[in-house]
């Protein structure tokens, strides 16, 4: 329960957390060269941000392109459906019409209904109607949705930042909390480098999968 209300705050953390596993050995190589890691991190990021940023750009005409389409598909696809449903309409109505007839067939051939009796009046039904398609509401919810996704990278971006400068304090904090003695010490510390192979393996492994597929 406490995941699911607080998971504006979790899933960043943990999206921060893996991208830190991710970025780490770089900047780590770069501390072994003897470049600060706040300035090693903060070229990496940055670096990241404007490839991302770059590889948006050269799809803006792509983009630009299709929604300068969109219309003039929006009215082929309404010349169409209606076509379609006008010719639909005529042989309904001809199935229509026949169901009608063989209803008054039926209703002369059968006994007479009895008149009906005073009394209070059948309920009156009611039909409840769908509400449709409203395009503004999509869009603004769609607009609300992207100002959420921006801040949500912003906050991804300084969290992925803070936890690559910090290195191993966050380790150095654990192993002390782990207790005086040698052997907790040396447990918890193959237990932090285990933790650090499997998640470099299981990203390199999604890395290469992504490859492959694409």
């Amino acid at each position: 329960a406490v995941l699911r209300v607080a998971s504006g705050i979790f899933i960043p953390l943990m999206v921060a957390l893996v991208l830190c596993y991710a970025l780490s050995p770089v900047v780590d190589a770069m501390a072994r060269a003897r470049i600060p890691r706040a300035l090693g991190a903060g070229v990496l990021i940055i670096a990241i941000l404007g490839g991302t940023g770059a590889s948006i750009y050269s799809l803006a005409d792509d983009a630009n392109e299709l929604i300068s389409s969109m219309p003039a598909a929006a009215k082929k696809l309404r010349s169409s459906l209606q076509r379609s449903s006008s010719s639909q309409g005529t042989t309904l109505e001809t199935v229509q019409k026949a169901a009608q007839e063989l209803q008054k067939a039926a209703e002369e051939a059968g006994p007479k209904a009895p008149a009906p009796a005073a009394g209070p009046r059948p309920p009156t039904r009611v039909v409840v109607e769908q509400p449709t398609f409203d395009l503004r509401e999509h869009l603004w919810s769609g607009t609300v949705g992207l100002v959420s996704l921006v801040a949500q990278v912003i906050l991804v971006t300084f969290l992925v930042y803070f936890m690559l400068i910090s290195g191993d304090t966050f380790r150095r904090k654990v192993v002390k909390i782990a207790g005086p003695g040698l052997a907790e010490k040396k447990l918890v510390v193959q237990a932090l480098d285990e933790i650090n192979a499997q998640m470099q393996r299981y990203l390199l492994v999604q890395v290469l999968a992504s490859v492959g597929v694409g």
